[in-house]
């Protein structure tokens, strides 16, 4: 069961990657030579110059100090900073500009993602993702980052006032905070790349209208920038049975 377990996570992190290379992102390929002189591909995003997935990767851990062996949530984040330093070029990001969102491991397998960060703040949808395998092989390496961000990091509206406008707009008498006001960089897509918002993030629903909405708010205007629906539908095929 577990052989299938690995099997099913290391698909499913290559269908996310896979995932990220077709939500409208413009690709081109680009061969290069690593440091240790292999040659690998790169699918290359038009926008953000990253590479959101790097092919033909096999690089060992112990290139990186640690041995499979160490391998644990500190270790991992020593092999994490190196590779990024490594493949920054490529990556667009550095060590010091991310920072660790999860590193899941079922004892064999580590899969490990990053953030962008921007003066401690996360750069709203960025990620910088890895994995590595029983034998310590890094298998898999992309990145969806954005390379010049560039906006005040200092918020002019209060977390609470945000708050108070996005339960405005919501307008829903029994409403539930699901996530406070938290602080993010909000990449906005233009034609050829991106400007970027500071703003406030928060998630509001009401159980009795079945709403429930994120709101990204500007941190230094006050306005709503964007909001999405996060309720999900499912559909269920086949009989139900039950007790009522």
């Amino acid at each position: 069961m577990k052989t299938y377990a690995n099997l099913f996570r290391v698909i499913g992190f290559i269908l996310l990657t896979s995932c990220l290379l077709q939500l409208g992102m413009a690709q081109q390929v680009f061969t290069f030579k690593n440091k240790r002189g292999h040659m690998l591909e790169a699918r290359i995003d038009d926008k953000t110059g990253t590479a959101t997935h790097i092919l033909g990767l096999r690089d060992d851990i112990r290139d990186y100090g640690v041995d499979k062996t160490q391998v644990n949530q500190y270790t991992i984040d020593i092999i994490a900073k190196r590779l990024i330093s490594d493949y920054s070029s490529i990556l667009k990001v550095t060590p010091d500009i991310v920072q660790l969102k999860k590193a899941d491991t079922d004892g064999s397998w580590w899969f490990v993602e990053y953030e962008q960060t921007l003066a401690g703040i996360p750069v709203y949808g960025s990620e910088i993702g890895f994995s590595v395998d029983p034998q310590g092989n890094i298998v898999t390496l992309g990145a969806f980052a954005f390379p010049s961000v560039s906006v005040s990091s200092q918020a002019s509206v209060a977390a609470d006032l945000a708050l108070s406008t996005a339960k405005r707009e919501f307008q829903m008498e029994k409403t539930t905070v699901k996530s406070y006001p938290e602080l993010f960089i909000l990449p906005v897509e233009k034609v050829s790349d991106y400007a970027y918002r500071l703003v406030w993030r928060t998630e509001l629903s009401s159980v009795d209208f079945g709403r429930d909405t994120v709101y990204f708010i500007n941190a230094h205007t006050g306005k709503i920038v964007k909001r999405f629906s996060n309720v999900r539908h499912d559909v269920i095929y086949g009989t139900v049975t039950g007790n009522y």
